[in-house]
């Protein structure tokens, strides 16, 4: 905020976060998809410091991914980590060939990214 000239504009995760893919194999290993801190801690944070709550808006954001099988075992396995579970190699490339076509994996994850400027 004491860098901008104007204010700043914040862009970050919204209020939804959503992968079937990523849903199923990270069940097996126990764990959730989390969502990110974002817009909506940001804007309880400068309600918290006093500010006024500026203008703001939420957008849907959905990316088609698609990766060689062995690219997206090495993704399941960051996505794994990232949520504090230990990947399951076995389990993984288990789940990756019951759902490659032609060697290659391909999946949405839909999110909703929270966009807004905080004037000084």
């Amino acid at each position: 905020m004491n860098l901008g000239k104007e204010g700043l504009c914040y862009v970050g995760w919204g209020r939804e976060r959503k992968c079937a893919f990523l849903d199923k194999i990270l069940h097996l290993h126990h764990l959730g998809l989390l969502l990110p801190v974002g817009l909506p801690n940001v804007l309880q944070w400068l309600k918290e410091e006093g500010y006024k709550e500026p203008q703001f808006l939420y957008k849907k954001a959905d990316f088609v991914y698609k990766f060689p099988s062995l690219k997206a075992i090495e993704d399941i396995k960051w996505h794994i980590r990232i949520h504090d579970g230990t990947p399951d190699e076995r389990l993984i490339t288990q789940y990756v060939c019951e759902n490659e076509v032609n060697g290659e994996i391909s999946y949405t994850h839909s999110r909703e990214i929270g966009i807004t400027f905080i004037p000084k």
